[in-house]
């Protein structure tokens, strides 16, 4: 929660009382969040601003919270609106940088790709739903998808698709996709590519406007270093 006491700090006309509280109330929040399995780490891992919001939602329906946070004059709740707010804050800028690479990457696959749409939220329920994937875990793990029918509606089982997660890039050193390409990849990701079938990583080069569809096993054999970041919370004394 550093980044955010600084956010406080620079950002609100709060007192220095004022933001030593909503630090505290806000650790205490992701601790419990954590141990309640509603994260898998920490509140940093979020992705969305939407996906904080519900879960906010969620977390303050609970009857031991809203006790809590009554008990607490509101302060729990309050400091995770201003969580919110930092997290609007802290995205908008990165947001701005990665909107240009991220849409011209979809322009590219809408352009070369028969099939590839991105799907609507309803859309990506029906099909999170005909394979048995955990939409609320896993709702933002996927950017398209490539239908083989002629129509969305006419898609019925799971051969008719692929999911799609796609990762660009604009790097010169980059000459022959996948090769020598780097991105992120979170768990979530990860871990839908290796137990679906008909799930893709698509890697795409905007300079270049070219692509390379991916399987797991492809994925795993061109992987030269990997490094997964632990977010550590200590309890309270």
């Amino acid at each position: 929660m550093n980044n955010f006491k600084v956010w406080l700090k620079t950002s609100t006309k709060l007192s220095d009382k004022s933001i030593s509280n909503y630090v505290y109330a806000m650790n205490v929040n992701n601790s419990d969040l954590a141990e309640r399995n509603m994260v898998l780490l920490s509140l940093i891992e979020i992705k969305e601003l939407d996906e904080l919001k519900d879960l906010m939602k969620q977390y303050f329906s609970i009857k031991e919270i809203k006790q809590k946070d009554k008990k607490g004059k509101g302060m729990y709740s309050a400091a995770f609106k201003k969580y919110i707010s930092f997290y609007r804050s802290k995205t908008r800028l990165q947001n701005m940088k990665n909107l240009k690479t991220e849409k011209e990457g979809i322009i590219i696959l809408r352009d070369l790709v028969e099939g590839f749409m991105v799907p609507t939220k309803e859309q990506k329920m029906f099909l999170y739903d005909l394979c048995n994937i955990d939409y609320k875990k896993y709702f933002n793990s996927i950017d398209g998808i490539i239908i083989h029918t002629n129509d969305f509606d006419s898609v019925k089982i799971k051969k008719d698709f692929l999911f799609v997660e796609v990762k660009t890039t604009n790097s010169k050193t980059v000459k022959k996709l996948p090769y020598n390409v780097f991105f992120g990849f979170t768990k979530n990701e990860e871990d839908l590519f290796k137990k679906i079938e008909n799930y893709r990583l698509c890697i795409v080069h905007v300079g270049m406007k070219e692509y390379k569809l991916l399987t797991f096993n492809e994925y795993e054999s061109l992987i030269q270093t990997k490094r997964i970041q632990y977010q550590v919370n200590f309890k309270s004394k």
